[in-house]
């Protein structure tokens, strides 16, 4: 699967970050996004003016994020009162459906009786 996260909010307004799960997933990907390139050098009305670069990060080469998405699941909890550990983490990865952060977090939350609704989940908190 290919999945695309818009960010309407924060500091990461306006920007989008795409996921692809398998090396076919990663395939189609590239391919439409070539097609989109060669539309856009086409154009000459320069559809996609606006779009200033384009980022990969295999998983590490550009950024070290191995941990991250562990420490905002964290991050995010404790700024509601609560403590996920690592096991938590791990435990609910086991069980499936937990490749969104965010919604990872909300249903840890849920499960320590904190009901909020995911868009609360996604603003941007400091502790």
């Amino acid at each position: 699967a290919v999945l695309v996260r818009y960010y309407p909010n924060g500091s990461l307004a306006g920007f989008i970050r795409i996921s692809a799960g398998r090396p076919s997933d990663t395939d189609a990907l590239v391919k439409a996004l070539r097609k989109i390139e060669t539309e856009h050098l086409q154009q000459s009305n320069k559809k996609f003016k606006d779009l200033e670069a384009l980022i990969f990060d295999m998983d590490g080469v550009l950024a070290e994020v191995s941990q991250s998405y562990r420490k905002a699941i964290q991050f995010t909890a404790k700024s509601y009162g609560e403590e996920v550990t690592q096991e938590d983490i791990t435990a609910a990865k086991l069980k499936g459906n937990a490749n969104d952060d965010w919604k990872l977090t909300q249903r840890l939350l849920k499960e320590r009786g904190v009901n909020i609704p995911l868009e609360e989940v996604t603003e941007w908190r400091t502790l």
